[in-house]
């Protein structure tokens, strides 16, 4: 949607008028997303908010792991009584139906966490975006990772943007 605006606005600013005195009066800023996520510590805290969430299913899922582990190799023991074997055999089916399930639970539960997590971070860089923006008077704001050609003209906030995300809470 937010590229759709752009790509309108920025047609709209071409289509009227000359593209040489439209540019002049067009301030074009960018950041690097990456970059800005890299270097704000709320990444960081949302990595182990989602750690410490999951941390007590992850130990179980150890655990279930390590059980499965034990009964399979105790079925490669030669000694071990037919009665005894497909009494195993049953245990490491279950647990193995059990522990598919666990773990896609595990995989769900995470992603979100994660995602609602990732949505707060965005929503607190687009902030400090539209902050920075309004105060350098940017007419657009490009994310450089898809920028093609960057001029000596252009304006990288990115630092003023970790600054400004780093300071909310």
């Amino acid at each position: 949607m937010k590229k759709l605006l752009t790509v309108a606005a920025l047609s709209a600013v071409l289509a009227f008028g000359s593209v040489a005195a439209q540019a002049q009066e067009l301030k074009i800023g960018l950041f690097n997303y990456a970059y800005v996520l890299s270097k704000i510590p709320q990444t960081k805290a949302a990595q182990a908010k989602v750690q410490k969430a999951l941390d007590s299913k992850k130990r179980a899922l150890d655990k279930m792991e390590a059980d499965y582990n034990s009964i399979q190799k105790a079925l490669q023991n030669p000694s071990l009584s037919q009665s005894d074997a497909l009494k195993k055999q049953r245990d490491l089916q279950m647990l193995e139906a059990e522990l598919k399930v666990k773990i896609s639970e595990f995989r769900e539960e995470e992603q979100k966490i994660a995602g609602k997590e990732q949505m707060d971070i965005n929503q607190k860089v687009q902030a400090a975006i539209d902050q920075v923006a309004k105060k350098k008077n940017l007419s657009v704001v490009f994310r450089s990772e898809g920028a093609v050609y960057l001029g000596d003209d252009t304006l990288d906030i990115s630092e003023e943007v970790i600054s400004v995300v780093s300071k909310s809470k």
